[in-house]
């Protein structure tokens, strides 16, 4: 599949986590409970899926202290 034709049939809940020149991450909310799926574009071409199933905990340390 490629990128165009993925974000033309999700454009309502997608968002891009990463962009760089030749490859794109894409999120995409799947549920109430905060699934999530990843999809990895390289060159136009999507190759890779990656299901989150709850979001990770962030832990921010000051580095100063």
């Amino acid at each position: 599949m490629s990128e165009q034709d993925f974000t033309a049939s999700h454009k309502n809940n997608l968002t891009i986590m990463e962009a760089t020149k030749g490859h794109t991450v894409y999120r995409r909310v799947i549920g109430n409970n905060g699934e999530r799926m990843y999809y990895y574009f390289e060159n136009d071409k999507l190759v890779k899926m990656r299901r989150a199933d709850s979001p990770n905990s962030v832990v921010v340390i000051d580095p100063g202290r």
